[in-house]
């Protein structure tokens, strides 16, 4: 058999075990050629995509984060006090911009007219 991909050894037997075909989503017995590929399992669940994903200002100091919840949405330009899944970082920000980069989870959002209503108030 000549192949580009690398041989295993531990390759199903028996042909009573499928494995995962170069399509990378099916499973046979047929692709059972001795490849790493076809030894693996593939994904066997998919992570959930994040939403409401923000770019948002610290009101207090201008630092800034990325911050996302899958349940409450902002609007860019309000100020918001974000109580974070881990609390050091809850405080008012300002929405900056929308992001599709990771950050802090915020678990609640009360808005503000501005910052220093955010800050007095909190």
């Amino acid at each position: 058999m000549k192949t580009n991909e690398t041989l295993g050894r531990a390759v199903p037997r028996g042909k009573k075990r499928g494995c995962l075909c170069k399509d990378g989503k099916t499973y046979s017995r047929k692709c059972c050629d001795g490849t790493l590929r076809s030894q693996g399992i593939g994904r066997i669940t998919a992570e959930a995509a994040k939403t409401n994903m923000y770019r948002v200002e610290f009101c207090s100091d201008g630092h800034k984060h990325n911050v996302w919840s899958d349940t409450i949405s902002l609007v860019v330009g309000n100020v918001y006090y974000l109580a974070m899944a881990n609390a050091h970082h809850s405080g008012c920000y300002t929405v900056l911009r929308t992001t599709t980069e990771v950050g802090l989870e915020y678990s609640s959002a009360t808005l503000y007219d501005d910052c220093t209503a955010c800050i007095t108030a909190n």
